[in-house]
């Protein structure tokens, strides 16, 4: 599929004008010719010859319209700003386009207020019957959606995959190999390698490039065969990289659905009809396997909201069921294509035209709503992605940190180009989640027409996907054995998959009384277990440390009187404790030792318990060393704490519920002569900052009030 660059065709009676005015020969010629170059989409050509009819007949306001138009199809939207700035000024009656034309240059620009200016001053001076009268219109309230999104992305960054990929013409659809890393295909309709001027009907085939050496390598040509005379466009790949699904249309206006298999045997196939849930004239605008048995696409066809909708079929019994239209809620009067369906199988991309775009097609993400079964209104993806022109094809990588979309943006090479956004964090809708429901299964949701012989099947509610968090066991020092470091790395895929957690590390011991010493080395222990998740990348600053000697055992430390050596296996250990869970879509389950009810203590679920919601301590003492004073072993509950980038050691006794209680605990510690000591709030055993106490806390827990009067 092509969304062509914008081609402006001339009208006949100016060009019945300049044949009058001049010969068959000479300047009428070369204007002809630069026309021609024009309409075949050789613009950097065009403007060449332009502007050296231009040094001929400076004072001929068209010819230098059409130079500007050319300037701005090659990108250099300075130069056609002041030709058509010039134009304007001097001409008595300039070409009413011109103010149009000044209009879309702006609006490229992202200088919204210019652009409407100019707009408008087109639609003053324009009959509704011209041709970019509708446009101007719409390209006004763009331009309006264009200010609202007026800013800079600073979790992405957007890169043009460069002049060995991109060329002056097209370059669509780029997607990711599903078996060799580093490798994306795409379609394009540039200049063939035996061709030295671009044909009005130059057509698409489909080409490979991957990184060499840390650069995009040339374009390369796929298998010969598959690529003809007339335009084939690549769409997907099935789900182990060994068919090839593409298009095949001598114009663009119709598509041909085939496969390829890739059969050595057979490279001189040029593939197979694709026996697709297709009918006859309908044109496809993208499509995009979820799975095997999935699939998204964009059509025409009748029946639908209004130009090209996005719709889903499922393969059952062999066969493609009756297609689903996506609904109001995606589908508009305006045109979606080019879909993708994270593999979340809830969050949906696509690109539209409608108002909700900035400029041309702007990518667009929906989500689906499982507890009220519908899409969310279609939030445009803002500047940084999308942009005044065509904004298309966009994918996630497999892997969540890149997406790869074409784009007709003024920065690039000409036409559309591949581009890379590359992500700081990993986009959570594209983590493949075992058992996760996608938006289709989710009983009571609208599922595709069957065929005659198909018998509708009882959808019904898949489970919540699961993650286990380990508990960690130690004997003496040894803290990073292979068993722990094994379970560490998972905790680690966790925390790179979902950025946005924290992880509280709490170190307990097999001492039957809290010391000094029992608590520093529980947290130095604590910090082994920071310092090799650092290691192999999860974020220093979403890990929190606590020390809390052997306050909380598992097991009883003595029974009848004599220690039990089966409590030292068991109360060695390190809890790993996530939280800011809000937005993670699976379900924890916390793996925590099973012992005999005879041996059994009940003071670490005591704890757990104490902890949950607000709670408080008082912290009287923070240094950078062991504490050597008397006071852990007066008072209940004693611990010792870490925060991510300080290294201060914070030293804190008791487990309050209400503010007054930790208030009398701060009196008490006061008299000890530590006057330094204050109260610390905690939410489900973290510290609790300023800045998270909002209205919302505050109504849930009342109590906590009377803190924020405290610590302002």
């Amino acid at each position: 599929m092509m969304i062509p660059s914008a081609r402006r065709y001339w009208t006949v009676s100016i060009s019945i004008c300049f044949c009058c005015c001049w010969s068959i020969g000479g300047f009428a010629q070369e204007l002809l010719q630069a026309d021609n170059y024009y309409e075949s989409g050789a613009f950097d050509k065009a403007a060449e010859q332009y502007a050296d009819l231009v040094k001929i007949r400076s004072n001929d306001y068209h010819l230098r319209y059409r130079w500007a138009a050319s300037l701005f199809e090659i990108n250099r939207l300075d130069e056609t700003i002041a030709v058509l700035e010039a134009v304007i000024e001097e001409a008595k009656r300039p070409p009413v386009d011109a103010y149009f034309k000044l209009g879309q240059a702006h609006h490229h620009k992202f200088e919204f207020a210019k652009a409407i200016a100019y707009y408008k001053r087109y639609l003053l001076k324009a009959p509704e019957k011209n041709r970019y009268y509708r446009q101007a219109t719409y390209n006004i309230e763009r331009c309006a959606i264009g200010m609202k999104h007026n800013f800079q992305r600073n979790d992405l960054f957007i890169e043009n995959v460069g002049a060995d990929v991109n060329s002056p013409f097209d370059e669509i659809n780029p997607i990711e190999s599903p078996n060799y890393d580093s490798r994306i295909y795409f379609s394009s309709n540039r200049l063939m390698p035996d061709t030295t001027s671009r044909s009005p009907h130059q057509h698409f085939d489909m080409y490979a490039t991957e990184i060499v050496q840390g650069a995009w390598s040339a374009a390369a040509l796929m298998n010969s065969a598959l690529n003809t005379p007339v335009n084939e466009v690549l769409e997907d790949f099935s789900s182990d990289g060994m068919v090839a699904f593409f298009t095949r249309s001598p114009d663009m206006s119709s598509s041909l659905h085939l496969v390829d298999s890739f059969s050595v045997s057979d490279s001189a196939n040029q593939g197979s009809n694709w026996n697709g849930p297709f009918i006859e004239q309908e044109i496809t605008r993208g499509l995009y396997h979820f799975s095997d048995s999935f699939l998204v696409f964009s059509s025409n066809r009748a029946g639908g909201h209004g130009g090209f909708d996005l719709y889903y079929s499922v393969l059952k019994q062999g066969g493609w069921t009756s297609v689903t239209n996506f609904g109001p809620a995606i589908n508009g009067p305006f045109d979606e294509i080019t879909p993708f369906l994270a593999k979340d199988g809830r969050t949906l991309f696509f690109s539209s035209n409608s108002l909700l775009s900035m400029g041309g097609f702007d990518v667009m993400q929906s989500r689906f709503d499982p507890k009220e079964l519908t899409w969310s209104t279609p939030n445009n993806l803002g500047n940084t992605i999308n942009s005044a022109g065509h904004d298309l094809y966009y994918r996630l990588s497999t892997d969540g940190s890149i997406a790869y979309f074409s784009s007709d943006r003024k920065s690039g090479h000409g036409g559309q180009d591949i581009y890379t956004a590359y992500f700081k964090n990993r986009q959570l809708a594209q983590l493949d989640l075992p058992g996760s429901n996608m938006f289709y299964h989710l009983k009571g949701y609208d599922t595709p027409s069957l065929s005659a012989t198909d018998e509708t099947s009882e959808e019904l509610e898949k489970p919540k996907s699961s993650f286990t968090i380990p508990t960690l066991l130690y004997k003496d020092d040894q803290v990073l054995t292979p068993q722990n470091t094994a379970k560490l790395k998972t905790i680690s895929g966790l925390f790179k998959s979902f950025p946005h957690l924290k992880l509280e590390i709490v170190c307990h011991s097999d001492q039957p009384v809290s010391t000094n010493f029992d608590l520093f080395f529980s947290l130095k222990r604590a910090e082994q277990i920071q310092s090799y998740l650092v290691s192999v990348g999860t974020k220093a600053s979403s890990i929190f440390l606590k020390g809390l000697g052997g306050t909380y055992p598992l097991a009883k430390h003595e029974l009848n009187g004599k220690l039990n050596p089966t409590a030292q296996f068991y109360n060695r250990r390190i809890d790993l404790r996530i939280h800011n869970t809000g937005q993670l879509p699976m379900d924890l389950n916390y793996d925590i030792p099973e012992i005999s009810s005879t041996i059994a203590a009940d003071e670490a679920k005591q704890y757990y318990r104490r902890i949950k919601g607000l709670s408080y301590k008082v912290q009287f003492a923070a240094t950078d060393q062991l504490f050597k004073g008397d006071l852990i072993g007066k008072y209940e509950d004693p611990c010792v704490e870490k925060n991510s980038g300080e290294g201060d050691y914070f030293y804190c006794s008791g487990i309050f519920s209400s503010f007054e209680g930790a208030l009398r605990h701060l009196g008490s510690i006061k008299k000890e002569g530590f006057e330094g000591a204050e109260i610390i709030g905690y939410m489900d055993g973290l510290r609790l900052k300023a800045n998270q106490i909002d209205a919302q806390l505050l109504s849930t827990y009342p109590d906590l009030k009377k803190y924020t009067l405290y610590i302002d």
